[in-house]
């Protein structure tokens, strides 16, 4: 397995010190590419007639995108932001990841707190008024690919599904939330992908979106668990996956888009109300509960059970999910 990140980090979008749009000297495909995905977001956003203070309100983003098939992903920041003239307008730091296996794909979020927190703490220096050539200086320091490597080494998925019971996820999410929500939420994941299995395509038009503990650590591991679990329908398909973490008053949100750089997909973080039919809400799925698929699917109606017991580690719900949704 190797690991490189050969092509220093870069940032683009506008500052709050600056008249002018930022952009880094590297990379300019890439951010070709996520100025696209971020101004098409823009330009739906500014269909409501309230979108100055959907935006000014909107939650900092850590994001990545990742596919089933591809070497290359692409991690990064978005912060909401404006140019010296009040003119709104994202400021993001990005790098690129590239690997032989598929592990961003399946567990990505496990490996990139320490990536994810230096590329959001240039970005808040930047904001904060940090001159560019500093910024810049800094994201040539960060090597994302190494340092996501090294955290994979100590298997930090595995570690935490061991550790973890359905309770205690739960938990982690918020005391208010009851085990059960957990148990809904993993059939729902399991129902809602299964279509998927041998089809070779995109699973469903809408992004999930998933609950996530407030604390950082947590908050990546609980991500990779829901991302493990959905990514297990779409490894032999050319699947191209938009994954968002971010935290805004509802709480910790984890969004999964299966259309590539949709911008639609970015707007159900930066405004949920703007675009609520084009997102699943997974928070806790109560319709789970009137599903035929836990009368008429033995092996469905046999994980739920399994899954109301609250002291079940996360690693046996896992294993049982397989089995009954995959087959392994």
């Amino acid at each position: 397995m190797t690991s490189t990140a050969t092509v220093p980090a870069t940032c683009f979008g506008k500052l709050p010190s600056r008249g002018d749009f930022v952009k880094g000297p590297n990379q300019h495909s890439l951010t070709r590419m996520l100025d696209q995905w971020l101004s098409s977001a823009m330009e739906l956003l500014s269909e409501d007639p309230r979108w100055k203070d959907a935006y000014d309100a909107a939650p900092a983003v850590d994001f990545a995108f990742v596919g089933a098939r591809s070497r290359l992903s692409i991690i990064g920041h978005l912060r909401p932001s404006q140019d010296a003239s009040g003119r709104r307008f994202p400021f993001l730091t990005v790098a690129t990841i590239e690997r032989d296996d598929v592990l961003m794909f399946r567990c990505g979020p496990a490996g990139l707190s320490r990536p994810f927190g230096q590329l959001r703490s240039v970005a808040r220096a930047a904001l904060s008024g940090t001159e560019l050539a500093q910024t810049l200086a800094d994201l040539v320091e960060l090597n994302c690919g190494e340092d996501f490597a090294l955290a994979l080494a100590s298997d930090p998925l595995g570690q935490f599904v061991r550790r973890t019971s359905i309770a205690g996820l739960a938990e982690l999410i918020s005391p208010q939330t009851p085990p059960d929500a957990i148990r809904r939420i993993i059939l729902a994941i399991g129902l809602l992908m299964r279509p998927v299995l041998g089809s070779g395509g995109s699973p469903i038009e809408k992004a999930l979106v998933l609950p996530l503990p407030d604390d950082e650590q947590h908050r990546n591991l609980a991500a990779s668990l829901w991302l493990y679990l959905v990514t297990a329908f779409l490894r032999k398909t050319n699947c191209e996956l938009q994954v968002l973490i971010a935290r805004d008053a509802r709480g910790a949100r984890l969004v999964i888009g299966f259309n590539g750089a949709s911008s639609r997909t970015l707007l159900t973080v930066m405004s949920p109300q703007s675009a609520p039919e084009h997102a699943i809400v997974l928070d806790d799925p109560e319709w789970i509960e009137q599903h035929d698929a836990l009368v008429d699917d033995y092996g469905v109606a046999k994980l739920s059970s399994y899954l109301h017991q609250g002291a079940t580690t996360l690693e046996s719900a896992v294993n049982t999910f397989r089995e009954v949704f995959l087959g392994e």
